[in-house]
């Protein structure tokens, strides 16, 4: 387990041999999803490192180099009951396959309305899916398909890079951008509170605890603060990066938050409730994002800037 016995852990981190923008964990498996700079997507087995098949989305026109591998995927998103793997594609559909037959289940087209759909995140908990449109929010259940309540608001994006997280009830969107404020909105009554982060860079990385408790936010100066987000009072800092912080991940028990920068601290271990540092991990070049643990905690990914996916695994 990640724990602070080893303050420094040495250990030797693994590759995949494919560049990849994104990775995706298979709830319930030793399986991972890797969405390549073109939108090709590739099933890996995670205890092997070794590519089991593609996985197919929208038609490719021209598909004589790569007719294995079908479809271009902007950004993945998978629910674990049901397992469903959602995909926001290119040309600005929402496709959704049933993971237990592959097979597709329904899409978004969105050719005819001219509007622009994409998912921001799904809260497993309450099964339900965040979609956002031209004109706001809205919520979607994972079954029905059906549209539920809708943002009372049309809430404006932060400006330059977005980063969103929604937590596991449903409850809440975090919304931050380079530059930009950051904002917790309650999905709820569609209320908009603007959080002091207190560094000019703005948001660098968001996330909420599993339980929805916490909302977590990192910063290029490489600092994190942990929220309250029942209070909405900030419960700790937390400082140990020489440099900025990329992204940020929360552990799938919640007791361990991972923090992404590069080289010698590629990614720093937290203890959740003591906001105390656990451990760091060595990787290759700058950790931009794409951090994940799987559904067991025992395996981290990150990606870095030349879209190699670097892997380390909990000691034994």
């Amino acid at each position: 387990a990640w724990d602070a016995k080893r303050k420094q852990q040495r250990a030797r981190f693994e590759t995949i041999p494919i560049p990849v923008k994104q990775i995706e964990f298979i709830p319930g498996g030793d399986e991972f999803l890797a969405v390549d700079p073109d939108g090709f997507v590739t099933l890996w087995d995670s205890s092997t490192l070794q590519p089991l098949s593609s996985i197919g989305f929208q038609p490719v026109k021209d598909s004589s180099t790569r007719a294995e591998s079908l479809g271009y995927v902007e950004k993945l998103f998978v629910s674990s009951s049901p397992v469903r793997v959602f995909a926001n594609t290119r040309n600005g559909n929402v496709e959704v396959l049933d993971w237990a037959t592959r097979q597709r289940i329904t899409d978004w087209n969105t050719e005819a309305t001219e509007d622009s759909l994409a998912i921001v995140g799904i809260a497993d908990q309450s099964r339900q899916l965040l979609l956002r449109h031209r004109d706001g929010f809205r919520v979607v259940g994972l079954d029905s398909w059906t549209t539920g309540a809708e943002s009372s608001q049309v809430l404006p994006l932060p400006t330059f890079t977005i980063q969103t997280a929604v937590s596991s009830d449903a409850n809440f969107l975090a919304m931050g951008g380079i530059r930009g404020p950051l904002r917790l909105i309650n999905l709820r009554t569609g209320s908009a509170k603007e959080l002091e982060a207190a560094e000019p860079w703005g948001a660098s990385g968001v996330a909420f605890s599993p339980d929805g408790k916490i909302l977590a936010a990192s910063s290029l100066e490489g600092v994190i603060r942990f929220w309250d987000t029942s209070t909405l009072e900030v419960t700790h800092t937390l400082q140990g990066h020489l440099i900025g912080v990329n992204a940020i991940a929360f552990s799938p028990d919640g007791t361990r938050l991972a923090s992404a920068s590069q080289g010698d601290e590629a990614v720093k271990l937290w203890d959740v409730r003591t906001g105390l540092e656990v451990t760091t991990l060595t990787g290759e070049g700058l950790i931009e994002g794409g951090l994940k643990f799987s559904p067991d905690g025992n395996l981290l990914i990150g990606i870095n800037a030349q879209n190699k996916a670097i892997i380390w695994r909990s000691p034994p």
